[in-house]
C-alpha cells in the first residue's frame, strides 16, 4: 500500500481539495484499505449476531430448533434465490456422561466431565503430565463408549 507521507502545508490543509495529487491518492488507497477492512469485519459479525438472535428466539420458545423458509432473497439488485434457515441446539450424546470410559484412536480413557466447548468431553490423555494441560476438549462424535465406570 503506499505510504502517506504529508508536507507541513499540506498538514495544515483544511480542505482535502488542497492537497497534491499524489497525497491525496495515497490518502484514499489508505481511507479504502482501511473501510473494507472495517467492513469485512462489520460483516462477520452481523452474520454472527443474527445467528445469536435466532438461537436465542429458539430457546426462549423453549424448542430445541427453528426453521425458516424464505422465499425470494434479494440483496439491492442481487437474486439470492430461495433458502431455508434453520438452528438446532446442540446436546451431548445421553450414552456418553462424565465418568463414561470411552475409546478415542484407538486407546481407552476415561470422560471426566463436560468439555470447554459444546459437544466435547474432557479425558485425561496424560494422567502423568504435572504440568500443562492433562486434558483434551474431544467431541463426543470422536468418542466410542465402551463401558460406563461409576454407576
Amino acid at each position: 500500500m503506499a505510504e502517506l507521507i504529508l508536507t507541513e502545508e499540506e498538514k495544515a490543509a483544511a480542505l482535502w481539495s488542497d492537497l497534491s495529487d499524489e497525497a491525496l491518492g495515497k490518502l484514499v488507497k489508505k481511507k479504502i484499505a482501511f473501510l473494507t477492512a472495517a467492513a469485512d469485519q462489520l460483516d462477520r459479525t452481523t452474520t454472527f449476531a443474527a445467528a445469536l438472535l435466532l438461537c436465542c428466539s429458539a430457546a426462549e420458545n423453549n424448542s430445541k430448533s427453528m426453521m425458516f423458509d424464505i422465499e425470494g432473497v434479494t440483496q439491492g439488485h442481487r437474486e439470492f434465490g430461495d433458502w431455508t434457515v434453520k438452528v438446532e441446539k446442540r446436546t451431548h450424546p445421553p450414552e456418553i456422561k462424565p465418568g463414561s470410559l470411552v475409546v478415542y484412536m484407538g486407546a481407552t480413557y476415561e470422560a471426566v466431565g463436560y468439555g470447554d466447548m459444546p459437544g466435547t468431553f474432557d479425558i485425561v490423555l496424560y494422567p502423568d503430565c504435572m504440568a500443562g494441560d492433562r486434558f483434551r476438549n474431544v467431541p463426543a462424535s470422536a468418542l466410542k463408549l465402551t463401558s460406563k465406570s461409576g454407576e
